[in-house]
Parts: C-alpha cells; sequence; structure tokens
C-alpha cells in the first residue's frame, strides 16, 4: 500500500511540483508571501518612509523566495519537473516584490477593481498607460481603493492570490485582466462542478494518451538538440507533445483547486475562468501571446513599465509606436531569461546529460523570433487579409499564427527534450488503462 501511495504522489509531482515540496521549503515561502502581502498592504497608505521600507523588505523577501527555489537544502527533489515547478514559483514571486517594491517607486501604481458588468466599457475609455494622470474613480465600473483596516486586508489578499486578473469576488475583475477572464461566464455551481468532474476524467485520458505516445518514441539523448536533428514531421509532432504537455501541466492543478475553492470554500465559480483561455484559437500572435501563460503577463508589463519610467521624459507619450515596440521587446527578452535562469539552474548530474548553460541557444532563438513574427503580422498579414471574407480571413491568421508557433518551438522543445522531459524517469501517470490495453500491464 505504501509502495502504491508512493507512486501515486510520483505521477502527479510534474504537474503539481508541491507533492514533493518537503516541509522545510513551506517556511520560506510562507515568508515570502507574507512580505509581499503586507508590501501589498502599504501601497494603500501614504506616508513618506513607505518606500523606503518596501526596499527594506524585498530584501528578505527575495532571500525567501530564492532560498524555497532553489536552496540544497530542499533536496532531493525526484524530477525536473519538480525542480521547474519550484524554481518557477520563486522566479514568480521575486518578480511581484521588484513591481510592488521597485517599479511602484515611479508610479504609485495600485491596480484598481473593475465591475466585470462595466468591463467592455471600462476597455473602450480606461487610459492604458499607468504614468498618464487621471481620475480613476470616474472611469466607468471602477472601485474605489479600500479605505478600512479589513477592506485594505481584503484588497491586499485578493491582489496577492491573484495570477491572471480574476478575483475572489465573482462580480469583478483586477483592472490587468485579459478580455477572456473578464468576460468569463461560468455556468450555475452544480454545473461548473459536474463539468470539472468530467473534464479531469478526459484529461487523466489525454494524459495517459500522451505519455504512451511520447514514451514510445525514443530520442537521442547524448545531443542537445534532439528534435531538430529529426525528420521535418517528427519536429513538428515533439512541438505538438510540448504542447499538449504544458496545456496538460497548467490546467490539471488548476481543475483540482477551482473545484476544491468552488466545493468547499464556496468560491464563485465566476473567479476560476479558463486557465489557457482563447489561445489555441488565436488568429494572430499578439493575441496568442495575450492570452498564453498570462500568470506571468502583469508581471511582465510592470517589468517593462519601469525599463520606459528611465527613458527620456515624455518619450511614452510623443512616441507611443516606438515605446510599443520597444515594450514587447522586453517582454520576450524578460520570458527568455525567465526560461534561461529556469534552465540553468537545474542541478548537475540528476540526468546524464544537462544543458543548462546559460546562453542556450534554442531558447533564445524561440523568444526572440517571436517580436519578428509580430512585426510580419503587423506588417503583411493583416493588410493582405484586411478586405477578405471574415471565414477567410480568420482562417488564413490563425494557420499563419500556428504555423509560425510550431515552426519556432521546435527550437525550444530541443531544449525541453533534452532535459528529458519526455524520458522514463517522469512519470505523470501511474495507473495506465491504454497500456493496460496495448501491453497488458497496468502500472508505468
Amino acid at each position: 500500500m505504501a509502495e502504491i501511495w508512493r507512486l501515486f504522489i510520483g505521477s502527479i509531482a510534474v504537474f503539481m511540483p508541491a507533492v514533493y515540496m518537503p516541509p522545510t521549503a513551506f517556511i520560506p515561502l510562507t515568508g515570502g508571501m507574507t512580505i509581499l502581502f503586507g508590501c501589498i498592504y502599504t501601497t494603500l497608505l501614504d506616508h513618506p518612509l513607505l518606500p523606503l521600507l518596501r526596499i527594506l523588505a524585498s530584501i528578505p523577501a527575495i532571500y525567501c523566495f530564492i532560498d524555497f527555489g532553489w536552496s540544497p537544502q530542499h533536496l532531493p527533489k525526484p524530477t525536473w519537473g519538480t525542480y521547474l515547478g519550484m524554481g518557477t514559483i520563486g522566479t514568480y514571486g521575486i518578480m511581484r516584490i521588484l513591481d510592488v517594491c521597485f517599479i511602484r517607486l515611479w508610479d504609485n501604481d495600485r491596480p484598481r477593481w473593475i465591475l466585470k458588468k462595466s468591463w467592455p466599457k471600462w476597455k473602450a475609455v480606461a487610459k492604458r498607460w499607468p504614468d498618464l494622470p487621471g481620475n480613476r474613480d470616474k472611469e466607468p465600473g471602477v472601485l474605489p481603493l479600500p479605505t478600512t483596516f479589513k477592506e485594505r486586508l481584503i484588497y491586499s489578499f485578493d491582489l496577492l492570490t491573484s495570477q491572471r486578473g480574476s478575483s475572489w469576488y465573482g462580480d469583478r475583475v483586477w483592472e490587468f485582466a485579459p478580455a477572456s477572464t473578464a468576460t468569463f461566464s461560468p455556468p450555475p455551481r452544480s454545473e461548473f462542478l459536474w463539468d470539472r468532474f468530467v473534464s479531469l476524467v478526459f484529461l487523466f485520458f489525454v494524459l495517459d494518451t500522451w505519455d504512451t505516445v511520447v514514451k514510445s518514441r525514443a530520442y537521442d539523448y547524448t545531443t542537445i538538440t534532439p528534435v531538430t536533428i529529426l525528420p521535418v514531421h517528427l519536429q513538428m509532432a515533439a512541438s505538438i507533445y510540448t504542447c499538449i504537455q504544458t496545456i496538460l501541466a497548467l490546467n490539471l492543478p488548476y481543475r483540482v483547486m477551482s473545484s476544491l475553492a468552488v466545493l468547499l470554500f464556496n468560491s464563485s465559480p465566476s473567479s476560476w475562468p479558463p486557465i489557457t483561455g482563447s489561445s489555441l484559437t488565436a488568429t494572430s500572435l499578439s493575441e496568442f501571446w495575450l492570452e498564453w501563460h498570462h500568470m506571468f503577463r502583469r508581471c511582465f508589463q510592470r517589468l517593462t513599465m519601469g525599463i520606459v519610467y528611465i527613458m527620456p521624459e515624455d518619450f511614452a507619450r510623443k512616441h507611443p509606436r516606438a515605446t510599443r515596440i520597444l515594450r514587447r521587446g522586453l517582454f520576450f527578452t524578460f520570458s527568455a531569461l525567465l526560461h534561461l535562469i529556469l534552465l540553468t539552474t537545474l542541478p548537475e548530474g540528476l540526468y546524464p546529460l544537462n544543458p543548462n548553460v546559460f546562453l542556450n541557444k534554442g531558447t533564445i532563438k524561440f523568444f526572440c523570433s517571436q517580436p519578428l513574427g509580430l512585426a510580419i503580422e503587423k506588417a503583411i498579414i493583416f493588410p493582405l487579409t484586411k478586405g477578405l471574407p471574415d471565414s477567410i480571413r480568420t482562417f488564413i491568421r490563425w494557420v499563419f499564427t500556428a504555423a509560425w508557433l510550431f515552426w519556432t518551438s521546435r527550437w525550444w522543445v530541443d531544449v525541453w527534450v533534452a532535459i528529458r522531459m519526455f524520458a522514463e524517469e517522469e512519470k505523470p501517470v501511474v495507473l495506465s488503462p491504454l497500456r493496460r490495453l496495448l501491453y497488458g500491464k497496468w502500472m508505468v
């Protein structure tokens, strides 16, 4: 029984790294989150020493997140999926600290709640540059900043736990929420829970099928380019496999957490929109990147604004297009740096080949090619398809988006496969109905 339990825990560790977190890891994580919560709370107060206090508080907070994500005392962790998960959480915490404690020195940006019913109107009239002056309270649907101790605690906790702009309150979203989150209209509570249950069962069989197919393919782990040395059709297949794995890695734990929150804590289903939005049906690269991984979108937006603030005064106002291009380039630069840091900090010796060189060519090529794709889309694809019928225009733009992403993602998939994310050591399932049907065995 103990062995079955160990295997069950191991099967979901790739998708829920907290399962393998040792008790010692929760101490620095709790410390960092508590300091971040306090820093968010102080942004609602008015005192000249508070910015300095937040800067000082950022030091132990960053230390806590680094200790959580990369401290040797939390070893051993069994797979690279666990390493990547904890490192991602630590990096996200550090980026939130940089936003609250440093970027806010320039604009004192305090995100606002927007009522969902007023969101379309607010989106149409709201100023999108945080450094532009304006009376936010007069914008449609904008809720006032909290003024009491209890209201500030609720505001701080809601903002602390909001990665993608959703709120614990079902009638509102944060102003940085994408359209898919702000316009999400869930079914009634009972239907929502039933849908989550059915989808979890379905995703399990998708995961089992994916794992069976991927493990049936032998990759050359003696090279750091195990994908691009293959024929083109196998390269595209590997890109599809990685896309499916990423979607499963995001959706499985998210659907479990959303189900528990609604079932046990009476959370509103409106607070749990789809985690990948409309990214798979995106008809442009800009739409795809707006929806994909938008748990990091707010952080990257704020970090790029920090670069804008150190530019010459009024540059953003006088040259909005140049500023927009610069911010998009920086957005993908930060994203590339995030992935490079996570790869570089993987432990040596866990698997025979560890391509954790910081200037990893595959990672850099993939992320640096995305601004080029956005430029081609803007300068060529959009003008050429502007006058076409809606269905044809939508199809052509979707084909370009999918083709560009699949072709360029081969470089990133090279890295993903090289670190053995498709290898036998990574076990996303334990009981496999498909393997039982094909090979006569249940256990992986």
